[in-house]
């Protein structure tokens, strides 16, 4: 194991999994993973003294009985005394350890780099040379996935409740007899039950698409490394319940690093919509027709605001209309060990 002169910077992690750290470490030692560690120390101590102290003595003298006449007698005999003094003391201090998860990330990154495992990516020459099985570091600003991000916003009770008010507002002004206190009693019943048969549709829709890309329990955030031509982006897929802090959105504040293992080369040009199951098999030229479609509803609906606001130039620029329907250039894929500061 590594002392403190060889081990590298300590660092502050944000996400990190323990499943894949302990499983590393294993395969590195050969040997099960130590969580706890148990250490005593005593001492004893004993001190005696013995002191003997003895002498001999006598006694004689006669009495005289009544009826028996007299007698003689003669007493004799040793006496002696043992004095001994004892001191005894003992103690003993008992110390419990137990190996964090930083400690073992170090023993891991410390390995890697001693055996010339770790690639470091600073750039696209690095990136052209990784493999998908490598360990790789990097240092990068993260962005979410746009998509995504559309979905953490559009959630299926927001779009079931979108859904809901633009059938009953269209059924509303197809109603033209307000005097019939029946008939509008009737259609009022009816267009509720539409409205909210087809808000259950548009929730069950929405819920499906968020599955099928698996918003609930991973997340992908796009790491760019480099600057220029020489950009690349890391595609880091992130499983929600490895991140060490409560925000998920964390790694979107600053720079970080990023410990992890290639699932996927160094790609050009990747449709976003590649990950779902059923979008992917879109064409990439149908790709990018559905998003500049997209891009000009939005910028419809941002130029008759900019109308309503009385032709105000800034309203516009309120609104970024570029949805990308690809990563820009260069990307690879990477699950995560750890991401840390």
């Amino acid at each position: 194991m590594p002392d403190a002169t060889s081990a590298t910077r300590p660092t502050i992690s944000i996400y990190q999994n323990p499943d894949h750290i302990a499983g590393i470490l294993q395969q590195i030692y050969q040997a099960p993973l130590v969580v706890a560690e148990s250490r005593e120390h005593s001492s004893d101590r004993s001190d005696s003294e013995r002191r003997d102290q003895s002498g001999t003595g006598g006694l004689s003298g006669s009495v005289s009985i009544p009826g028996l006449g007299g007698l003689g007698a003669s007493v004799g005999g040793q006496r002696g005394r043992v004095a001994e003094t004892g001191l005894a003391a003992s103690s003993r201090l008992t110390q419990n350890f137990e190996y964090s998860q930083a400690y073992y990330l170090t023993l891991v990154r410390n390995h890697l780099r001693e055996h010339n495992i770790l690639k470091t990516v600073l750039g696209t020459d690095d990136a052209d040379q990784v493999k998908v099985g490598d360990f790789v570091e990097y240092r990068a600003t993260f962005r979410p996935n746009e998509i995504n991000a559309l979905l953490d916003i559009l959630t299926p009770d927001l779009i079931a409740a979108i859904t809901y008010h633009h059938y009953r507002t269209q059924g509303i002004k197809a109603f033209d007899d307000w005097t019939n206190f029946e008939e509008l009693k009737a259609f009022s019943e009816k267009n509720i039950a539409l409205a909210q048969a087809q808000a259950d549709l548009a929730r069950a829709i929405a819920e499906a698409v968020r599955v099928d890309f698996r918003s609930q329990k991973t997340r992908e955030f796009y790491g760019t490394i480099g600057s220029g031509e020489d950009t690349v982006t890391a595609v880091t897929i992130c499983d929600n319940p490895n991140f060490v802090v409560d925000d998920e959105d964390r790694i979107l504040d600053g720079q970080y690093t990023v410990l992890g293992k290639v699932t996927a080369p160094t790609t050009l040009d990747v449709p976003i919509l590649e990950r779902n199951k059923v979008l992917d098999r879109l064409k990439p030229e149908g790709v990018d027709e559905l998003f500049d479609t997209l891009r000009g509803g939005v910028s419809k609906q941002a130029r008759e605001l900019e109308t309503r606001a009385g032709g105000d130039p800034l309203m516009a620029d309120i609104f970024d209309t570029a949805l990308a329907s690809r990563i820009d250039g260069r990307s690879f894929k990477v699950v995560p060990v750890a991401i840390y500061a």
